[in-house]
């Protein structure tokens, strides 16, 4: 947990210093540093966007509440819109990809598959760094071997990247799906690992 009282700076790896100041917050989310620096009149500090490896600056001028998320791909910070303040979904090189307006929200950065979550207008849908889509009727997590968990009254099933259900919602817990296509899941107080088809092995 980051101590707030405390300045920090970003070295290199071998040990000098790399940016010259002190910052109240530094982020890595994806390939991006979020610095973060004094706070404007609604209590947001503002954002700063820089290459994670080259440390040079991108374009943009964001906001990030105190609680910003880091993320596998991108970051998820906030904008000011004629006065309104907005999320934003941004890539890995500073493009915004999407702003969420009246009745949506992003719910999440884009994971390791490169899908984020965003919720519009009643529908889920899973937006790739490319911008395409699909729609989803259920809140789904991150992807991992291209299947996420999505959650339906209290059970959890899992969808792939076109957001068709693979295995029906029916497990009371469910880890991501690890690298090598097994998942654990909980039914009732029983733990179980599955496969990618959902057979128990």
């Amino acid at each position: 947990t980051a101590d707030f009282t405390k300045r920090y700076a970003v070295f290199s790896c071998n040990s000098r210093e790399a940016l010259t100041d002190y910052y109240d917050r530094i982020i890595i989310s994806g390939k991006l540093l979020i610095i973060c620096n004094g706070t404007n009149e609604d209590g947001l500090y503002k954002a700063t966007l820089m290459s994670a490896d080259t440390l040079q600056t991108l374009p943009g001028e964001y906001l990030c509440p105190v609680d910003v998320a880091s993320y596998d791909k991108g970051a998820v910070l906030l904008k000011k819109d004629n006065g309104t303040i907005k999320q934003v979904l941004i890539t890995d090189s500073a493009k915004e990809v999407y702003t969420a307006g009246k009745g949506s929200a992003i719910l999440s950065g884009f994971d390791k598959s490169g899908y984020a979550c965003i919720y519009e207008n009643g529908r889920y849908i899973g937006l790739s760094e490319d911008e395409s889509r699909f729609e989803c009727d259920f809140q789904f997590g991150s992807f991992n071997c291209g299947l996420a968990p999505y959650y339906d009254s209290n059970k959890i099933g899992y969808i792939n990247t076109a957001g068709e259900i693979i295995i029906e919602a029916k497990y009371d817990g469910a880890s991501e799906f690890y690298a090598d296509g097994y998942a654990y899941v909980k039914s009732g107080m029983e733990y179980s690992i599955i496969d990618m088809n959902g057979n128990i092995i």
